[in-house]
């Protein structure tokens, strides 16, 4: 049995994390359209995507040899969980960016594995381990220049309509009713758009 306990995941500031997307999507998407395509970045960067039908609970998994991404089969290519895979795919990006070589040396090898990995070692570094690649994912997904854009179209059309008193009485139910809309141009759930939106602190707008 391998033992995983000693594990400790490298603690990130957040900034840093930004600035590591930042140059990521540079280089691998350098059109810098939305949606960010994750499956032909993984194609350039030479991932193979494969969907397997024994991944257990498990939503998606990086080879130890970084080569191949395994996606859950039973949710791939099914319109229903689409917006869910993509970002499951540019989590497992994130962890070949800021985890891969701490995995190789884990000799972390399978889904048995990772799975026992992910008992054994402590809440705090798993919490870090999963917040570092799921922040990956949605500033990847949600480039914060077009977020801006999306949220300040919303925002006129709610100054139309002069509900600007909506905005500052209740924020955080403006933006579950707008986020959902906002979401189809990122090909995010709406649920992405408002973690992004709380996290990068460009909501509530000043009105």
């Amino acid at each position: 049995m391998k033992d995983f306990r000693e594990f400790t995941c490298e603690f990130i500031r957040k900034p840093d994390v930004w600035d590591r997307v930042e140059s990521f999507r540079k280089k691998t998407w350098p059109r810098g359209t939305v949606p960010v395509d994750v499956e032909l970045i993984a194609e350039r960067l030479g991932i193979e995507i494969i969907p397997k039908r024994d991944l257990m609970d498990v939503e998606a998994f990086l080879t130890i040899d970084g080569s191949a991404i395994l996606v859950n089969a039973w949710k791939y290519d099914k319109p229903a969980y689409g917006k869910r895979v993509r970002f499951s795919i540019a989590h497992e990006l994130g962890h070949a960016v800021f985890h891969l070589d701490a995995l190789k040396k884990l000799k972390i090898e399978s889904i048995e594995d990772y799975l026992a990995f992910t008992r054994a070692i402590s809440d705090e570094d798993y919490r870090a381990f999963e917040w570092q690649a799921n922040e990956f994912a949605g500033r990847l997904l949600v480039p914060i220049e077009n977020l801006r854009s999306e949220l300040d179209k919303a925002v006129a059309i709610i100054m139309q309509n002069n509900l600007s008193h909506l905005v500052r009485e209740n924020p955080d139910q403006v933006l579950a009713r707008i986020s959902s809309r906002i979401a189809d141009a990122f090909d995010v759930s709406a649920e992405v758009i408002e973690t992004r939106a709380m996290r990068e602190e460009v909501w509530p707008p000043p009105v």
